[in-house]
């Protein structure tokens, strides 16, 4: 596997939150930069792409410290 980490400096997820982020249509309540909520749609399309390419996704985040999402991705073996 190839693994890949990226990490935020956001306000960090909620622990109650967690469970639920990859969950499509779910949301937290918290506005971005300019007042908007998303749609529930982003992690829940990235971590099916990534399933779909032999990996996984998870999350680790405190409140007022951001966030370390980390993710896998199978190796392709070339047959030629």
């Amino acid at each position: 596997f190839y693994e890949f980490s990226v990490k935020d400096n956001s306000d960090g997820i909620p622990e109650k939150e967690i469970s639920k982020i990859f969950d499509l249509f779910s949301v937290g309540c918290v506005a971005d930069k300019y007042g908007k909520i998303g749609t529930g749609i982003g992690l829940a399309t990235v971590k099916r792409l990534i399933q779909n390419l032999g990996g996984d996704i998870k999350v680790s985040s405190k409140e007022g410290q951001g966030s370390t999402f980390t993710f896998t991705i199978a190796k392709i073996l070339d047959s030629r």
